[in-house]
């Protein structure tokens, strides 16, 4: 695993390195991807956690795709942890998941 929040080498292999295609890409990933990490946090004030199970499924893909390795990580504890974790738990993961979030978002914008 590379030390950098995004794989460049997976995004470049899924687009041919179309720049155009990257930048579509990684627009409507942020916003998404923005949106469902504030579902999430919601599911977790709620104790829904259908939601956020399916929310942390969603992000986990998403980062795959895009090459977010860490957030894929943290999403995967996230969906495994959304039936068993303590709010506590969760609301730790969360709290990285949106670090980690912050830090592909400032790394695709300085790309």
């Amino acid at each position: 695993m590379t030390d950098q929040p995004v794989d460049m080498e997976r995004l470049n292999l899924i687009t041919g390195g179309d720049e155009e295609m990257i930048q579509e890409l990684v627009d409507l990933f942020v916003s998404d991807t923005t949106a469902r990490i504030a579902s999430m946090v919601e599911s977790v004030a709620r104790q829904d956690r259908l939601t956020l199970k399916r929310q942390a499924h969603a992000v986990k893909g998403a980062s795959a795709n895009m090459g977010a390795t860490h957030l894929f990580n943290i999403c995967m504890q996230l969906e495994k942890s959304s039936e068993t974790g303590n709010v506590d738990e969760l609301s730790q993961l969360l709290s990285a998941a949106q670090s980690a979030m912050a830090e592909a978002t400032a790394f695709f914008a300085k790309r």
